[in-house]
Formats: structure tokens, C-alpha cells, sequence
């Protein structure tokens, strides 16, 4: 009896013969592939995920940082155009004034004319180590200039620190009767020349210029007026080297 029933047990452990069981179809094989691919991906350990965390928020502090920088350089180059704008507002500026006026000397009895130099500071800063300095010169004939670098110059009696907005005078060269006669006898042209050189109290290595160039016209009538001559009615790059 038990080798019957071992008998049985042993013919049901034996394999049956028969089809193979069928595959699935092509599309749900590539289903799970992706399926199984995905859940491989996404088991990830808790030190993988805080790495990856930590390269998230590294990758967004640099992005701001970065932005930071370029907002920080507009900025840096506004305030650098502003203080420039500034600086040309409100720097010193010297100044000499259109009307020169003219002092028949001595009064009673004039044998020359004496001519008063008008000017002053128009900037919001003091002008410092201000020298300014004048010239007359009476040329011959209609064609002859004078050269401003070799002209006969005398210095201006002045403070060497003009403040802001300050004005000054000085007494300027002495011009001749015979002299004044000449030119309105169109034999001879005076011209007055005057320059200030100082600093501007920002750039104290950059000294500042300003020229001018003035030349007494007659008329038939016994008028006079002073008008602007040449290049050398300017200030600082603009004036001739």
C-alpha cells in the first residue's frame, strides 16, 4: 500500500509533457523593462539623495551669486558715472571776465592806459596753487600775432587759494598813448593776453588751464571795443599745446 502511494507521488513530482506557456505580448514586455528600469532609477540610498540635494541648491547659490556680481558691477559703474558728473559740476573753474576795463592813468593828465583784469572761481570747490598771469602786446602791421608761449609775461597779485564762487581784480599791463594812437591810426594792433593755471581740487596731479586772447579794435569815431583773437580762448585739452 505505501509503494502504491509513493509510486502516485512520484509520478505527479515528474514534469508533464506539453506546450510552453505563452509569452507576452511585445508591448507589455517593453513596459516592465521601462517599469523595472524606473524603480532601479529611483532607489536611490539616503546619502545618493542628500548628494544630490546638496549639488540642487549648490547649482541655484551660484546662479544668485552670479547675478549678484552683475547687479553689484551696474551699480559700482553708476556710482562711478554719477561721482564723475559730480565732479565736473562741481570742481573749481577760473574764470577771466568778457569787459576789461580801461583807466586812463593819471587821471588829470593820462599818459597810458592802465587795464583792469576781471575774473573769478565759478566752481563749488577752492581752485589751489592758482597763478594767473598777463601779457600786452603791440605788433606792427595787420598780419603780425603774437606768440603766446613767448610772449613777455608778468604775474597776477592774487591769493593762491581763490574759495568757491570768488571773484578777484587785478591791475593789468600799461598800454601807451602812442601806442593806442597807432592802432586807431590802423598802423599797429595791442592785444591782451591773459592765463590761469591751478588745480581743481579733485585731480591735485592735473593742472587746470584757461587762456584767452583779446585784441583792441577802433573805430573812425574814437570808439573802442575788445574783441576775441585766435585759438587761445580756451580752457585745459581744448587749449594749443
Amino acid at each position: 500500500m505505501d509503494k502504491n502511494i509513493q509510486n502516485e507521488q512520484i509520478k505527479s513530482q515528474k514534469p508533464q509533457r506539453g506546450r510552453p506557456p505563452k509569452k507576452p505580448a511585445l508591448i507589455i514586455r517593453i513596459f516592465r523593462a521601462l517599469k523595472r528600469h524606473c524603480h532601479r532609477k529611483h532607489a536611490k540610498t539616503e546619502h545618493q539623495r542628500n548628494e544630490q540635494m546638496m549639488a540642487r541648491w549648490t547649482r541655484r547659490v551660484g546662479v544668485f551669486t552670479f547675478l549678484m556680481a552683475v547687479i553689484a558691477g551696474i551699480t559700482a559703474w553708476i556710482l562711478w558715472e554719477t561721482d564723475q558728473t559730480s565732479r565736473l559740476r562741481d570742481r573749481a573753474f577760473i574764470y577771466f571776465s568778457a569787459g576789461i576795463n580801461v583807466l586812463p592813468y593819471p587821471p588829470n593828465a593820462p599818459k597810458w592806459w592802465g587795464l583792469q583784469i576781471i575774473g573769478g572761481n565759478a566752481g563749488n570747490i577752492a581752485a589751489r596753487r592758482v597763478v594767473l598771469r598777463f601779457a600786452c602786446a603791440v605788433m606792427e602791421g595787420k598780419q603780425e600775432t603774437p606768440n603766446f608761449k613767448t610772449v613777455k609775461w608778468e604775474t597776477a597779485s592774487v591769493p593762491n587759494v581763490l574759495g568757491p564762487k570768488q571773484p578777484f581784480n587785478f591791475q593789468g599791463c600799461e598800454v601807451q598813448l602812442a601806442d593806442i594812437e597807432r592802432a586807431k591810426n590802423r598802423q599797429a594792433r595791442i592785444f591782451v593776453l591773459l592765463e590761469a593755471t591751478y588745480i581743481d581740487g579733485f585731480f591735485l596731479s592735473e593742472v587746470r588751464r584757461t587762456q584767452m586772447m583779446r585784441l583792441f579794435y577802433f573805430d573812425q569815431w574814437g570808439g573802442q571795443s575788445l574783441g576775441y583773437f585766435g585759438p587761445h580762448n580756451c580752457t585745459d585739452d581744448d587749449c594749443p599745446q
